[in-house]
């Protein structure tokens, strides 16, 4: 396990600051009890740009990591609060008449929502579906498609950019085929925010950037951009850029890297103090969970002794049933279930979920999110 180079400013040097054991390699629940792969997952960080970011995967290893699927959430509501928000700062005519790109938006595109745009998709898996919200779909890798230099107006990319294996090289080809006056909108998870709201999120292989917002500004000035607007700063970062003319570098943040890197994993153990007083009091209590996506593999990846007492999951999406969560035995059933189930307690890692269900059921619940 080490890292070639750093994915932001290409550098070589860097330090190991933590490794996270055992990881599932896989987040979406699996057919068979006999298919978990783990992996270790080693956090490093560059000491000459200060990005956060995982070991350097080979591609069969990366290839593997989506080998068992995925869920693409069909969410909407994010993808209209995220237009309003755009065209709030930067214009209301933002996307009027204009060449758009996106990079990766090969699932649930959000072009779909620019009728008034020419629109392009490239995305090295795209769906069908792409096919109908999008002028022009090229399915392949971004770093090697031929397109036109200096065509597009915007240029978008959301929930990329953590996952890309060399996003230097990306940024590098969006500067030759962008229009002088364009604009980039970046959108990543942020970690300083997933640390605060999230911490077991933080870490894991299909994500092997943790950008905050001055790692992302490191990224795009060193080839010729600057920031024209951070758009958005919670979980997420959603960050307007426009070509600023030479590349340039600015100050590294290497120190504040290391201060959120170790806030991670103090966080972390917090959580573990806390989960292990209030196990104390739940005593030989059978267990179920609620939810059997990302963030519930994650969490009890984290926290094993927790994983170790469930029996039984429960989620509402009928492609989960009958598999089993990443890393467990813990099979996943549908939640008319859980009334009838062997369990005495059902725990939640989602308040909005955990207020919705919990005065409907028979079982004692308990909401995790709140430790």
């Amino acid at each position: 396990m080490n890292l070639s180079y750093c994915r932001v400013c290409q550098g070589r040097k860097y330090v190991l600051h933590s490794t996270t054991v055992s990881l599932p390699i896989h987040l979406w629940p699996l057919e068979s009890i006999e298919d978990h792969l783990l992996e270790d997952a080693g956090l490093y960080i560059c000491q000459e740009c200060g990005h956060v970011q995982l070991q350097t995967q080979d591609e069969l290893f990366t290839s593997s990591l989506y080998s068992e699927g995925s869920c693409v959430e069909d969410n909407l509501g994010m993808k209209k609060e995220r237009l309003e928000i755009m065209r709030s700062v930067l214009g209301k005519d933002l996307f009027v008449q204009k060449r758009v790109l996106d990079i990766g938006g090969g699932h649930n595109p959000f072009v779909g929502m620019l009728p008034e745009s020419e629109t392009w998709i490239v995305d090295i898996d795209p769906d069908e579906e792409s096919q109908k919200f999008a002028d022009h779909v090229v399915p392949e890798r971004f770093e090697e498609v031929d397109l036109p230099g200096a065509y597009f107006d915007i240029i978008i990319s959301f929930h990329t950019f953590e996952h890309l294996p060399d996003p230097a090289h990306v940024v590098r080809q969006i500067a030759q085929v962008m229009k002088p006056g364009g604009i980039v909108i970046i959108e990543v998870p942020n970690l300083s925010g997933i640390i605060e709201s999230m911490p077991s999120y933080a870490i894991f292989h299909q994500h092997m950037s943790l950008f905050t917002s001055a790692t992302m500004d490191q990224l795009f000035e060193r080839y010729g951009f600057q920031r024209k607007t951070l758009l958005r700063k919670d979980s997420v970062i959603l960050v307007a850029y426009e070509k600023a003319g030479d590349p340039h570098r600015t100050f590294p943040r290497c120190e504040e890297s290391i201060q959120l890197a170790t806030k991670l994993r103090t966080r972390l153990k917090e959580i573990r103090v806390k989960l292990e007083q209030s196990m104390d009091g739940w005593g030989s209590k059978s267990l179920g969970f609620y939810g059997a996506g990302g963030s519930t593999t994650l969490f009890l990846a984290n926290y094993p002794f927790l994983r170790d007492r469930i029996e039984i999951a429960f989620d509402r999406d009928e492609r989960k049933h009958g598999r089993y969560i990443p890393g467990s035995g813990i099979q996943v059933n549908t939640p008319e279930d859980i009334d009838t189930a062997p369990i005495d307690t059902l725990l939640f890692l989602d308040t909005t979920l955990y207020e919705q269900l919990y005065p409907k059921l028979s079982k004692k619940c308990i909401n995790l999110e709140k430790l």
